[in-house]
This record gives C-alpha cells, sequence and structure tokens, in this order.
C-alpha cells in the first residue's frame, strides 16, 4: 500500500472552534465539509511520500522534541484557485522562524530519506490555515469575495502541538487530493522552550 504522509502545526482548540462556523458559512457557496476530517492546522510539509514508515515515525518524535512551541501571525481571509475548484485559507505570516522550519525539515527529510520533495515546498511556501476547498458554485464567486472581505482574523497564537497525517493514494495523479482515505495518526506537544517545566 502506498502511503503519504504530512507534518504540520495544530493550533489550539479555541481558535479551531472560532474558524468551524467559518466553513459552514462557505458550505454555502457550495464548498464540502471535507476539510473538517482534519484538526485546523499550519501544514510545515504537505504530503509526500514514505519509504520507511517505522523509521520516520521515530524522526518524527524527534522532530517535536526539538522543536519549541511556534507563534502564527494571522492575517486575514483569502480565496485561492479558479471558478472550478478553490481553497478558502487563513493567512499565516511567513515568519523567519517558519521559513527556517520548513527548510530545516526539508533538508532533514531529504538527508534522511532520500526523495521527499512535496508540491510547494521551498522558499515562496504559503503557510496557512484551511477553512473551506473544494469546488464550489462559480456563479457566486463574487458574492463569494465580497463576504470574505468583511471577515476579520488578524490575531497572534501560539502552536504548541505537532501531527502528522496519513494519507492512502488513490490512482488519481493529484497528491494532495488524489486520495482514498486520510487522517490524523500522531499528535506529540512541541518543546518548551528553556526553563519552563
Amino acid at each position: 500500500m502506498k502511503m503519504r504522509t504530512a507534518i504540520a502545526l495544530l493550533v489550539e482548540d479555541e481558535l479551531s472552534n472560532r474558524l468551524a462556523p467559518f466553513t459552514l458559512r462557505c458550505r454555502d457557496y457550495g464548498f464540502s465539509l471535507n476539510v473538517l476530517r482534519l484538526p485546523a492546522h499550519v501544514s510545515l510539509k504537505q504530503p509526500f511520500i514514505v519509504n520507511d514508515f517505522e523509521r520516520f515515525e521515530k524522526y518524527f518524535e524527534e522532530f517535536a522534541r526539538h522543536t519549541e512551541p511556534q507563534p502564527l501571525q494571522l492575517d486575514g481571509f483569502e480565496l485561492w484557485g479558479n471558478e472550478e475548484y478553490g481553497v478558502v485559507v487563513v493567512r499565516v505570516a511567513a515568519s523567519p522562524r517558519l521559513r527556517q522550519l520548513h527548510a530545516r525539515l526539508n533538508a532533514e527529510l531529504e538527508r534522511e530519506f532520500g526523495e521527499t520533495h512535496a508540491d510547494l515546498d521551498g522558499d515562496d511556501y504559503e503557510f496557512h490555515l484551511s477553512v473551506a476547498l473544494g469546488a464550489f458554485r462559480a456563479e457566486l464567486l463574487t458574492q463569494l469575495e465580497n463576504d470574505i472581505v468583511t471577515w476579520n482574523l488578524h490575531e497572534v497564537t501560539l502552536s504548541s502541538r505537532l501531527a502528522m497525517f496519513i494519507y492512502e493514494e488513490s490512482t488519481r495523479p493529484d497528491p494532495l487530493y488524489g486520495v482514498r482515505e486520510y487522517g490524523m495518526y500522531k499528535v506529540l506537544p512541541l518543546r518548551q522552550k528553556t526553563g519552563q517545566p
């Protein structure tokens, strides 16, 4: 069985609860509720093929032990995509810490596991929280864009948990959406800063 995995920072439950009503509002425009199948998160590494899952799981645990909680600056809502398929996201500022963490993760994974490239990797990676994704009603695109402009979420939050998601591939070529099943496999606390219990 071919498996992909992804690594993400989880947001706190209070913020997740405030985001869920926006997912329901997007349902009015034709989006599915599939985004609710995973907890609210900011991906550090999009889905990639794992050749040695047991060894990768140990790496994930070690990575969490050596990574401090991460501040996340939320910079409002945005629609990505086109009239056929879209993603409503909360933009997350690409702080130097997040950029460094993304680069470190990619470098370590390549060194330890070989080819682990995922779509969107690299210096231009856009950190975000997905609120809704999928096909939507194209005739309502302008109304959706006008609605999103009125949504306000500008704050800083702290992520103190790291999640591993797993994806079982289908035969479709698209690595992000061509999956049969997916879910959260493991959640670990991030290392506390020096001097904290």
